[in-house]
């Protein structure tokens, strides 16, 4: 497994952090490899066990066959305030979750090998 040698150019950061949530979603990162390179790429948050950590068997039992008001499991939320937070969604609705409809800041849901944008408490293809 390779490892992030060097903090990315600005501009290249929120895709090496997506790349890093992906891998640990999927289960390529644990959760100690995830936290060293986000930690390495400059991500201002850590994933924390029991809080937003993902279980093996979360990740198992994810569905998105197929589009976003089908997508059905828990994934992680990149949110406005700059917190990483874990969150079931349920064909496309997110529980206990929503961004503000008219914030210019935009968040993102991570489950799977998909990222999504939040509307709401809706997920949208980007």
């Amino acid at each position: 497994m390779e490892q992030i040698k060097k903090k990315p150019a600005e501009e290249e950061m929120p895709f090496a952090v997506a790349n890093i949530l992906i891998s640990y979603v999927n289960g390529f990162y644990d959760l100690n490899q995830a936290n060293v390179a986000l930690k390495a790429c400059g991500a201002s948050f850590r994933i924390i066990e029991g809080e937003n950590s993902l279980s093996q068997e979360e990740k198992d039992e994810v569905s998105i066959a197929g589009g976003p008001d089908t997508v059905t499991g828990w994934g992680l939320v990149e949110s406005s305030d700059g917190k990483l937070r874990k969150v079931f969604c349920e064909n496309g609705t997110l529980r206990d979750f929503a961004s503000p409809m008219n914030s210019p800041v935009v968040s993102y849901f991570l489950i799977a090998n998909r990222i999504y944008r939040v509307q709401g408490d809706l997920i949208a293809n980007l």
